[in-house]
């Protein structure tokens, strides 16, 4: 059952190094083009900027969107880029693309040597293979924020390779098991939270309960040593509220429904991700085989995090691949290997098709702030003053929204509707910031009056306005996101256009 790097078949090894190419291509089409990261990534750039301008020190506060955010962010990958920044002497920036390019690429490794422990090496080769093409894989890795999630993923995965080695977790393991726990909570706690539930699953032996729990207090013991020392840290500067408040962003209710949806992969069309894990699913369950279910079932302590779902969801398809193969033997003779390779050949341009077509999804984190935006971004940073704060219009919800997440890093000024980084202000904080967004989307397609008397009802009538122009949400979104608030600002009475380039409309508010 159980595959290893130096048994494994020449055909599989094959496979693998074609998953690992296709891997890498995927992802470094996706970080080369555009003046920032896909995805995400503004505020990253700041916290990697804010340590290196502290002299690696962590400073209370961030200055991302000047807003007294306390710098609470578990710290490990924002130092590594930090690092990788000043060592090569990169931008903040290109080290965090760079990093974020690196991770993407390591955890697909981290993953084979997963999938090679758990199921037989043809289903592993299977498992690697739709794990490097499936979108939710990568997309939020080589996005800017990919530098903490890519680092928890890695070590999370690490963890549950060792907890489930076949000789069983021993005292010795099951510390090696908690300290990459705690170096993944360090990075990205949803990460560590999925990887604690899925290492419990994974070194659970039948009729061993006792020697289990020991096991796994073993590991919760040696996680929490590991991130004591940041933890008291915290606390003792900004408090344990503090600490705890991105917990606020944890929704169980959400993160069932999108279990049971089984919408994992991330494909924007032709999704073969769904149909082969769908299948191995299945197959485990009529089979009895419970482990890989239960690795899907962990998802529910990680709350929405699509790029960890990734990992269960592809070791079924691995499993899937495995019953495939069972079927086709007997049908397809040795001498029929033209015909293998030919259904192995449309199986794959199918899903490298799902693949790169997921960019058409306006959330998908593949896109990116265009050329055009970035430069009337900077526009706003040399053009206006330091104290100016901006309404970005925006028509999508916060998660997806690259271009009001950018702004306070690219243009230096405040953005009061942007929600990053602001779950670190304590619920009541989060909601308001929230709330702001929403109201933003809702007017953003509606005229000025709209949006002027939101922002006179919330105290922001002194704030200026930047309206996107071009396709914002990807190559199937409209050619203008909020055509009505754009000509009705051009001829307000509220507002002054000031800037009207080929990337925004930017207005001031009148006297």
């Amino acid at each position: 059952m159980t595959g290893r790097f130096g048994r494994v078949p020449r055909p599989v090894a094959f496979a693998l190094l074609v998953a690992f190419g296709l891997a890498a291509v995927v992802r470094l089409v996706a970080v080369v083009p555009g003046p920032f990261t896909p995805g995400d990534g503004g505020l990253i750039v700041v916290f990697v900027d804010d340590l290196r301008r502290a002299g690696f020190v962590m400073p209370p506060v961030t200055t991302y969107n000047f807003a007294d955010i306390p710098f609470v962010y578990p710290p490990l990958g924002l130092y590594g880029a930090a690092l990788v920044g000043e060592l090569l002497g990169l931008s903040s920036l290109d080290s965090v693309r760079l990093v974020a390019a690196l991770l993407s690429l390591a955890t697909v490794g981290a993953f084979a040597l997963l999938a090679l422990r758990l199921l037989p090496a043809a289903a592993a080769a299977g498992a690697v293979l739709m794990y490097a093409l499936m979108p939710h894989a990568y997309d939020a890795i080589v996005a800017g924020g990919g530098v903490t999630r890519g680092a928890g993923l890695l070590l999370a995965m690490l963890a549950m390779w060792v907890a489930a080695t076949p000789a069983g977790t021993t005292p010795r393991r099951a510390v090696s098991i908690g300290v990459l726990l705690g170096l993944a909570a360090l990075s990205h706690p949803q990460t560590a939270l999925y990887s604690a539930a899925a290492s419990t699953v994974l070194v659970y032996q039948p009729g061993g309960l006792a020697t289990t729990a020991r096991r796994v207090v073993i590991m919760g013991m040696a996680a929490f040593l590991i991130t004591l020392p940041w933890l008291v840290l915290m606390v003792n500067t900004h408090g344990l509220d503090t600490v705890l408040a991105p917990g606020n962003r944890l929704d169980p209710a959400l993160a069932l429904v999108l279990l049971l949806s089984l919408t994992f992969s991330g494909s924007g069309f032709t999704d073969l991700f769904l149909v082969v894990g769908t299948l191995g699913l299945a197959v485990e369950l009529l089979r009895r085989r419970w482990r890989l279910p239960l690795l899907l079932v962990c998802l529910l302590v990680a709350g929405e995090a699509d790029f960890i779902g990734a990992v269960p969801w592809s070791l079924l398809g691995g499993a899937a691949t495995a019953f495939v193969l069972e079927g086709i033997g007997p049908v397809v003779g040795p001498r029929d290997r033209g015909l293998r390779v030919a259904v192995a050949l449309v199986a794959l341009f199918a899903a490298l098709v799902s693949s790169m077509g997921s960019v058409v999804d306006e959330t998908s984190r593949l896109q990116r702030v265009s050329d055009d935006h970035a430069a009337a971004m900077e526009w706003v940073r040399n053009g206006t003053e330091p104290d100016a704060r901006f309404i970005v219009a925006a028509v999508v919800g916060w998660g997806a929204d690259e271009i009001s997440e950018w702004f306070p890093a690219a243009a230096q000024r405040q953005s009061v509707a942007t929600v990053q980084g602001s779950e670190w202000l304590g619920r009541a904080g989060f909601r308001s910031q929230r709330e702001r967004n929403r109201a933003v989307i809702r007017c953003a397609p509606s005229t000025d009056q709209c949006m002027a008397d939101w922002a006179a009802s919330e105290g922001l009538a002194d704030a200026w306005i930047f309206i996107p122009k071009g396709r914002v949400n990807g190559p199937l979104s409209p050619d203008d996101c909020c055509p009505a608030l754009r000509e009705t600002v051009r001829d307000s009475k509220f507002y002054e256009v000031v800037f009207d380039g080929a990337g925004a409309t930017i207005a001031r508010p009148r006297d």
